[in-house]
């Protein structure tokens, strides 16, 4: 998207370090703490940058609008996800 490369080229500092690498999530994290950090992530960290779309603002439109589906389904993407060979 080339109105993406505007932006990401405004964009002070290393890229490296705007976002965690989601492609550890599998290393890194436990699946218990993804849904807990999806339900309220200044709950398990004060402070971050992370914003809360449980339970007020969740999707209506997405898997029937059932947010602990959605966590779910989000919790297990990332839990699957992986660099392709």
């Amino acid at each position: 998207m080339p109105e993406m490369a505007v932006v990401t080229r405004r964009l002070p500092g290393d890229p490296s370090g705007w976002a965690p690498d989601l492609m550890l999530s599998r290393q890194r994290l436990k699946p218990s703490w993804v849904e807990n950090w999806l339900r309220d992530p200044q709950g398990v960290q004060p402070g971050t940058k992370m914003p809360a779309y449980y339970p007020d603002s969740y999707p209506p439109d997405i898997l029937g609008g059932d947010p602990e589906k959605q966590i779910q389904a989000m919790k297990d993407f990332l839990m699957n996800l992986r660099k392709e060979d």
